[in-house]
């Protein structure tokens, strides 16, 4: 359970780091005429309250369209599975996910990098080494 939670941690990172948050408060009017009418209004059919958005979602939303649009195929691919990934965890999952992440952004950088390695070494491990990990790992957590 700690190595999916774990996962999912760093799939939730993977996420932040795409659609990294802007402390802006209007939406730039630049932003806006970078974008085409077509876009604009592929992104008024996702969100029908658009009129009623603050300037911050609304530029959050602009610069996530921007990365989504130019992204290969293959991210493109991968960020909507994960997305699929997320939708199907339970509520309580993903508020676990979100509070283990903001611990997670609370650590220093050497101990984010411990756990980094610590994470590749299990990937790259035989699946009978993983399900080793895993068993002293749920030992641990009795």
């Amino acid at each position: 359970m700690k190595i999916k939670i774990f996962i999912l941690i760093i799939f939730v990172l993977f996420i932040n780091f795409l659609f990294a948050e802007k402390n802006t408060s209007e939406v730039s009017s630049s932003e806006s005429l970078l974008l085409s009418f077509e876009d604009k209004e592929k992104i008024k059919e996702l969100f029908p309250n658009w009129e009623n958005m603050s300037g911050e979602e609304k530029e959050k939303i602009i610069e996530n369209h921007k990365k989504f649009k130019n992204m290969t195929k293959e991210e493109k691919e991968k960020l909507i599975k994960a997305y699929k990934e997320w939708e199907k965890l339970s509520p309580q999952m993903r508020k676990k996910i979100k509070e283990n992440y903001e611990k997670w952004k609370k650590l220093k950088e050497e101990d984010k990098k411990k756990i980094k390695e610590i994470h590749k070494k299990y990937k790259s491990s035989p699946p009978e080494k993983k399900l080793e990990i895993r068993k002293q790992i749920k030992g641990k957590n009795k």
